[in-house]
């Protein structure tokens, strides 16, 4: 027997059997959804709201929402099991990336080192939490168009401790796989992709275990500075080492094409983040989770990148003015 679901607010549907949960629905339509805590229950913040049947309550729904939460048909997408057609709206924050956030990248392609075969390639910054996807015509030294979606991943976990827990389980192919579903049908007419990515993404991303990241001593067992060709020809960039990704490697060459100053401070603020001091005596660098501070991951008060975030606060005459995301 086929039931049906109906995401209030998309426009779509999907048909599924009876006993399956929510969480993984959402995952197989490619719907951005986020489960900081991994889908283990801990967290309470992937909340959607059943319109129609909605399911019996499950303990960790008890604990983590109120009577009248319960009452309205609001349930844990991680928890909540579909076994009768519904109608269900989305509740929990999503991202929102507006275009004015992103660096225009036009200014960093060397006109001094030609391209692979064919002018058109694709850049991707490859984030825990957001990804960045330039398409860039290389022969002129122009960006052609950005495009900036959420990770997918983020439903195994919105930390690299998380997507780390998830490889080890057994989904390490998974994830690999709602990645390339979202991104090949965007890098149609391009000749390569170029990834720069932190070391747990790439790791993953490259297929190969994360073991050794997540215990000591702390090293992918994938360097990185590869080509490989399926399912589209793409170059990973250098991982630097430990937690220091290819995004790291990404900066320092960033710094190098800018011609920068030494000394110089780079910094790659995110849910890892980067911290690199390059003097003419070389580099010195470390990483740390920033998910609390940055991208909500965590937090009991406060939000993400999502509608209503404060973006700048400006001084005036004995009163402060908030910018807010979106005007939420």
């Amino acid at each position: 027997m086929e039931i049906r679901v109906r995401w209030r607010g998309l426009d779509r549907e999907t048909l599924t059997t009876p006993g399956v949960k929510l969480s993984y629905l959402l995952t197989k339509e490619n719907i951005d959804f986020p489960f900081p805590c991994g889908g283990e229950g801990l967290c309470g913040r992937c909340k959607v709201k059943f319109l129609k049947n909605p399911p019996p309550p499950t303990p960790a729904e008890r604990r983590l929402l109120s009577p009248f939460e319960l009452g309205e048909g609001v349930r844990l997408a991680c928890c909540a099991v579909v076994e009768k057609s519904t109608e269900v709206e989305l509740l929990g924050e999503r991202t929102v990336v507006p275009d004015d956030f992103l660096l225009d990248l036009a200014s960093l392609v060397s006109p001094g080192h030609p391209p692979r075969e064919g002018a058109c390639c694709c850049a991707l910054d490859l984030g825990t939490t957001t990804l960045a996807l330039s398409r860039l015509d290389v022969c002129q030294g122009a960006r052609i168009s950005v495009e900036v979606m959420a990770n997918p991943q983020r439903v195994w976990g919105s930390d690299v401790v998380s997507r780390m827990g998830a490889s080890l389980e057994g989904k390490g192919e998974d994830m690999v796989r709602v990645l390339w579903d979202l991104l090949l049908p965007k890098l149609e007419g391009t000749s390569y992709l170029v990834v720069a990515g932190n070391a747990v993404m790439d790791t993953i991303l490259a297929g190969y275990p994360v073991d050794s990241l997540a215990r000591y001593p702390f090293e992918s067992p994938f360097p990185g500075g590869e080509w490989k060709e399926e399912p589209v020809p793409h170059y990973f960039m250098p991982l630097v080492g430990r937690f220091l990704g290819g995004d790291a490697a990404a900066l320092l060459l960033v710094l190098d094409l800018m011609g920068a100053e030494r000394p110089a401070l780079a910094l790659d603020l995110g849910t890892n983040a980067e911290v690199l001091l390059v003097t003419h005596r070389g580099v010195r660098a470390a990483s740390a989770p920033a998910g609390p501070a940055f991208e909500g991951v965590g937090i009991t008060s406060g939000i993400g990148l999502s509608p209503g975030a404060v973006t700048r606060v400006e001084k005036g005459d004995g009163t402060l003015a908030f910018h807010t995301l979106n005007g939420g």
